[in-house]
């Protein structure tokens, strides 16, 4: 008798060993199917919880470093927030959605299986943030590898090595703006329509913010991101700025191609991403660490009303100390068309 007529009995029916095959080779199938069909295995992204924080990760990015990310982003943050003066909590403690992406963020789409349903019920709005992001070429900042929300609640990073420093840029934005809604822009005085803030008030927030935000990246990666070191980052701020502010590059390259390609250009120069980091030298060279930390939680913990407030550390208004660092020519113009 050949082995495929042993699979039959007698009465012509299947003997248990070709039932149990059958059936194992039926749940095998339905379990392929059951796996592929899955929302996680058809979206670009892996995502998961940790405090009030949603992490979208990137599938393409390498393994180690996906696992580097869930291990150190929020210990290593607190940690250096901390040092930096902030007293606000966790990271994990904030409602932030993040976005580590592997280079771009074509992939990002709402109607993602894993975006859609960890996102579902959320305002439309956000929705159309994500559409936005995943077209846009030029994302990011030109001085960073991140982006934020307006509201600060989504931080989009690229997440490739190094992604550190981008990562504490887009955070001290973050935080800057406050993630739990628009309160600290609602601190900036209003001009004379209660509605809208006057466009100096306006400029001098988005010249603090960016100068602060810078300031925090610097000691990062001056420090190697270890707080007890944030004397030696202190000293190296101002002279680290000639490399990456200078005719030669890599912010100054940077909004070249943008000025070039981007439709419309970009609203802000190098000059002026250079002036951010330039009042950031000075403070430190002017008032020292210490006020420039003061100054840093001040305006990362939120317990700021207005800007001049936000500048006490350093015992002055911010016209008086904006004065002295320019000389009385105030805040620099944040685009020109001669650049």
């Amino acid at each position: 008798m050949s082995a495929e007529n042993g699979a039959w009995d007698s009465e012509g029916r299947p003997t248990p060993r070709k039932v149990i095959l059958l059936a194992a080779a039926f749940l095998a199938a339905l379990a392929f199917v059951l796996v592929v069909r899955r929302p996680e295995s058809q979206s670009r992204f892996l995502s998961y919880r940790e405090g009030g924080n949603l992490v979208f990760l990137d599938k393409d990015l390498p393994g180690p470093l996906r696992t580097a990310i869930r291990r150190d982003r929020v210990p290593r943050s607190d940690a250096f927030l901390a040092a930096l003066g902030y007293r606000g909590g966790s990271v994990a403690d904030r409602d932030l959605v993040v976005v580590a992406a592997d280079g771009g963020y074509g992939a990002l789409a709402a109607d993602d299986p894993v975006v859609a349903r960890r996102l579902s019920g959320r305002a439309s709005a956000e929705l159309l943030l994500l559409a936005r992001m995943s077209r846009d070429f030029f994302a990011n900042e030109p001085v960073s590898r991140s982006n934020i929300s307006a509201d600060g609640r989504y931080v989009f990073l690229d997440a490739r090595e190094p992604w550190e420093p981008s990562w504490i840029h887009a955070l001290a934005h973050s935080l800057l703006v406050d993630s739990r809604g628009p309160g600290a822009r609602a601190r900036v005085e209003a001009g004379v329509n209660p509605g809208l803030f006057s466009p100096e008030a306006a400029r001098g927030w988005e010249f603090l913010q960016e100068s602060a935000a810078l300031l925090a990246e610097g000691f990062f990666v001056l420090s190697g991101g270890d707080p007890g070191r944030l004397a030696e980052a202190a000293a190296g701020y101002g002279p680290s700025g000639a490399a990456r502010f200078g005719p030669e590059g890599p912010v100054r390259a940077e909004l070249a191609l943008r000025e070039a390609l981007a439709v419309p250009p970009p609203r802000k120069d190098a000059a002026w991403y250079e002036a951010c980091h330039g009042f950031g030298a000075w403070l430190l060279a002017e008032y020292g660490l210490d006020a420039v930390r003061g100054f840093l939680g001040h305006g990362l913990g939120g317990t700021w009303e207005t800007l001049d407030d936000l500048v006490r550390p350093f015992g002055t208004d911010f016209p008086g100390l904006l004065n002295r660092w320019s000389g009385g020519k105030g805040l620099p113009p944040p685009y020109r068309q001669d650049t």
